[in-house]
């Protein structure tokens, strides 16, 4: 009888032997992964006035596009079946699905406000997370090598803390969150392989992004709708001299951004004017002694 085209193909004892030893392809692919990873900063600065959540809105639609396509060429449909009836599977897929898209939401963020140093360090720190994790929830033991990472890791965020004045929270967050991502996948093990994986991830967190693109659609906002054509704007602008209180977009809160949208529509009540588009801007400025200004000019906070 045929096997099925969703069965685990069976690694031959050639393979299984030399299993340890990287090919030629394995260091390619990596090769590859880590090039495309150096140059994400230059693409998505390119899209930085789609904002943040609209990029990952996008991310997550067109992954699980192109995941189910891979699947129906492949053939995956018995295995992406099998995950789903598998309350355990899928609700640890559930929360991992999660996990990354809150890292890369992150990513995107510190990218697109100029935070790209910070960003690079919690990918430089996440294997010392996944380390502490391992030892630490997986109860595997620590050589003497690892304990002295961690140690120096720990003592590198506490300079920046101590040089920067503030708790660079990019990229401790970038660490963590795909520290517990690399968790929950080794928690599920061999039991679901990649694409099947990706492709549930990708669906559990659709919906809310493909609402989210849908709402800005609906209110005429999208960035493939040029929502800047005709839209009246506002911008706040934050000054500082240095990093010590965080950069000067953080001051620029959630609270912040509800408020300075209430004051704009008070003011356009107060003065008559009525507009189809509102668009609330932000410029942050860092004056630093003896230094050019760095300016940094996000649109659209209030989305």
């Amino acid at each position: 009888m045929a096997p099925s085209p969703d069965a685990p193909e069976p690694a031959p004892a050639s393979a299984r032997a030399a299993v340890q030893q990287p090919s030629g392809t394995g260091i390619a692919l990596v090769l590859g992964c880590y090039t495309l990873w150096g140059v994400f900063p230059l693409y998505f600065r390119l899209l930085a006035e789609a904002g943040s959540v609209e990029i990952i809105g996008h991310r997550i639609v067109w992954t699980l596009a192109t995941c189910l396509g891979l699947v129906a060429v492949r053939r995956r449909w018995g295995r992406l079946r099998r995950v789903l009836r598998s309350a355990r599977l899928l609700g640890a897929l559930a929360v991992s699905g999660l996990l990354v898209s809150v890292n890369w939401l992150i990513y995107v963020y510190g990218i697109n406000t100029g935070r790209t140093a910070d960003a690079a360090l919690g990918y430089f720190i996440n294997p010392l997370v996944t380390v502490a994790l391992a030892a630490l929830v997986l109860r595997e033991r620590l050589r003497p090598v690892h304990r002295v990472s961690i140690g120096l890791a720990t003592a590198a965020v506490a300079l920046l803390v101590v040089l920067q004045g503030s708790l660079p929270w990019i990229s401790l967050a970038l660490a963590l969150s795909f520290g517990l991502y690399g968790l929950v996948k080794k928690r599920i093990g061999p039991q679901v392989d990649a694409l099947t994986g990706l492709t549930v991830e990708s669906a559990v967190v659709c919906p809310a992004a493909a609402a989210y693109l849908g709402r800005l659609a609906w209110q005429g906002q999208s960035a493939w709708q040029d929502p800047h054509a005709g839209a009246l704007v506002f911008i706040e602008v934050k000054c500082r001299s240095g990093l010590g209180f965080g950069d000067p977009l953080e001051a620029v809160t959630w609270r912040k951004r509800r408020k300075l949208r209430q004051l704009c529509l008070l003011w356009l009540a107060e003065h008559r004017i009525r507009v189809d588009c509102l668009r609330i801007d932000a410029i942050g400025v860092l004056l630093r002694p003896g230094e050019k200004p760095a300016v940094n000019h996000v649109r659209g906070i209030e989305e």
